[in-house]
C-alpha cells in the first residue's frame, strides 16, 4: 500500500501588496529575494565582508563612543558563525575586549556599533556587522551576537525587487583603511545616487499589530531570563522626570526593550566641543520620544552611513515598520558599570534627521529629514496654594509610545510641585485636536482619585 506525502503550498498576500509564499523542495524560486539581492550586493562590494567568509579566530576591531563624541576602537574575536538562528537570518558570534569591555561587559547603548574584519583575500578591513545581541550575567571576555551587515542591507525591503537599482549602479563604496588613528572618524562611504536611493529604501511591508512587544526580552532584563542570545537593552535617558513617575515609566516600558535611566542635558562647554557631531559609523545616536519640559531619547550606536541613509542599532527598535522618529547624534557622559547591566549615560545634541524605517535586524534613517511631532500642553492649577503651572511638551508620532507617553507626562505635570493632598478634589477638562477627524472635549469632577481618571479618559 502506497501513502502519500503531504505536499504544503501557503501563499500570503500582505495588505501593502507584497506576496510570500512557500513550496515544497522541488520550488526553483529564491529563498529569499531580499536577501539573496543584498548577499549579491555585498559579494561585489569593496566596503562589506559576507559572514559565510568568517572563520574562528578572526580578529578585527569595533567603533563605538564611550566619552563625549569621540569615536574609539575595540577589539574584536570571531567564535563561530549561526546558520538559520531565526528563519532566514543568521547571527555571528564574537568575544569583545578593550576599552574596559572585560569588566563591564557589553554594554547597552553598544547595540549598531560596526565590527569589521580584515579579507584574507585582499588584506582590507571590512565591515561584517554590528554588535546587536548578548546574555545576562556573562563572565569575561564577554560574549556578543553581531548582525551580519548583509541583513542589515536589507532593511526596508531595498532589494525586495532582486535589486534592480543597484545592479545599474556603478560605483562602489570606497574601503574603509585598515587602521583608523584615535582621534580620525572615519569618513562615509561615497557610492551613486541609485544605491543611495535603493539601499535604504523606506517602503516596506509592516508585519506589526497596533501594540506589539518585541519579538525577544532585552538582554540584562532580569535575574531569571532564560540563557538565551537577545537583544541589547536599549536605554532611554529622561530628564525632567521626577523618581516616582520613572518607576512607573519601568514598568511600562521594559517590556518593549526600553530601559529608563535618569539623565539630563548636556553642559555648555561640552555642547560647544560636540558641535560638530553628525551620525556617522560607531557615532552615538538618540531617537527622542519627548521634548520640552521633558526630555526622553533612546540611546544606540550608528553603524553605517550611506550618503545621508545610515543604519544603526543592529536590532529593532520596535519592529513598527514604516515609521517616523526624531533622531540626532548622541553625547555619552561616562559609561557607568554594573554587574547586572551596564549602560551609556547619554544625551541627545541636535535633531538632524529621522528614523523611517525599523524592522527586526535594524533600523533606517535619513539626515535631514523632518519628523513631526504632536504638541501637548498641561496646565495645572492649585486652587488653595493660587498657584498655576504650564507645562509644554512635543510627543513623537508612533503607534506605541503617542498612546502610551501622554499619560505619563500627565501624571508628572500632576506631581510635578508637591504630592497630591490625602483629602482633594481634581477638576479636569480635556481637548484633544484629531485634525480633519474631529475634536473631543471632555471635562469631569473627581474627588480623592489622583489624576488617574484624567489618565484614563485620555488614554481610550
Amino acid at each position: 500500500m502506497r501513502h502519500s506525502i503531504p505536499f504544503f503550498v501557503c501563499c500570503l498576500v500582505l495588505a501593502s501588496g507584497a506576496k510570500i509564499s512557500a513550496k515544497g523542495p522541488a520550488a526553483t524560486a529564491p529563498a529569499d529575494g531580499v536577501l539573496d539581492a543584498a548577499r549579491a550586493f555585498v559579494e561585489k562590494s569593496d566596503r562589506y565582508l559576507h559572514h559565510d567568509r568568517l572563520t574562528r579566530g578572526m580578529k578585527g576591531y569595533g567603533l563605538t563612543i564611550m566619552a563625549g563624541t569621540k569615536i574609539v576602537r575595540f577589539d574584536a574575536e570571531i567564535v563561530s558563525v549561526m546558520k538559520n538562528w531565526y528563519p532566514h537570518q543568521d547571527v555571528i558570534l564574537a568575544k569583545l575586549s578593550g576599552q574596559g569591555l572585560e569588566k563591564s561587559g557589553i554594554i547597552a547603548g553598544m547595540s549598531g556599533s560596526p565590527v569589521f574584519i580584515k579579507d584574507p583575500r585582499d588584506g582590507k578591513d571590512k565591515m561584517i556587522g554590528a554588535v546587536a545581541y548578548g546574555w545576562s550575567f556573562q563572565n569575561a571576555p564577554p560574549l556578543c551576537g553581531i548582525q551580519p551587515i548583509t541583513q542589515m542591507l536589507a532593511v526596508g525591503g531595498v532589494f525586495r525587487e532582486f535589486a534592480p537599482a543597484a545592479e545599474k549602479a556603478k560605483t562602489v563604496p570606497a574601503t574603509m583603511p585598515t587602521s583608523v588613528p584615535a582621534q580620525t572618524k572615519p569618513a562615509a562611504a561615497k557610492v551613486s545616487g541609485d544605491f543611495i536611493a535603493a539601499v535604504l529604501n523606506p517602503k516596506k511591508i509592516d508585519f506589526t499589530s497596533l501594540i506589539r512587544p518585541r519579538r525577544f526580552r532585552p538582554a540584562n532584563a532580569g535575574e531569571n531570563d532564560a540563557p538565551q542570545l537577545v537583544p541589547l537593552a536599549t536605554p532611554l535617558m529622561v530628564s525632567g522626570t521626577s523618581a516616582r513617575c520613572l518607576d512607573m515609566l519601568q514598568k511600562g516600558v521594559r517590556p518593549f526593550g526600553l530601559v529608563p535611566v535618569k539623565s539630563g542635558g548636556v553642559g555648555s562647554a561640552q555642547m560647544q566641543a560636540a558641535e560638530n557631531a553628525r551620525l556617522e559609523p560607531g557615532g552615538g545616536i538618540s531617537v527622542v520620544l519627548v521634548r520640552g519640559d521633558a526630555d526622553w531619547y533612546a540611546v544606540g550606536t550608528v553603524t553605517e552611513r550611506v550618503g545621508d541613509r545610515i543604519l544603526a542599532f543592529g536590532h529593532s527598535f520596535e519592529a513598527a515598520g514604516e515609521i517616523s522618529l526624531p533622531i540626532g547624534p548622541a553625547y555619552v557622559h561616562t559609561v557607568v558599570s554594573r554587574q547586572w547591566s551596564s549602560f551609556k549615560l547619554s544625551s541627545t545634541l541636535k535633531v538632524t534627521g529621522a528614523m523611517d524605517v525599523d524592522e527586526y535586524v535594524g533600523v533606517g534613517g535619513l539626515v535631514g529629514k523632518k519628523a513631526p511631532m504632536i504638541p501637548m500642553t498641561v496646565t495645572v492649577n492649585w486652587k488653595n496654594l493660587n498657584c498655576k503651572q504650564l507645562f509644554r511638551y512635543e510627543i513623537c508620532r508612533h503607534r506605541l509610545y503617542t498612546i502610551i507617553i501622554p499619560r505619563f507626562l500627565i501624571y508628572e505635570s500632576a506631581w510635578a510641585l508637591r504630592e497630591l493632598p490625602e483629602r482633594h478634589t481634581v477638576r479636569y477638562s480635556l481637548d484633544v485636536d484629531y485634525g480633519k477627524f474631529g475634536r473631543y472635549k471632555g471635562s469631569n469632577v473627581r474627588t480623592a482619585d489622583d489624576v488617574d481618571q484624567v489618565v484614563s479618559v485620555l488614554s481610550r
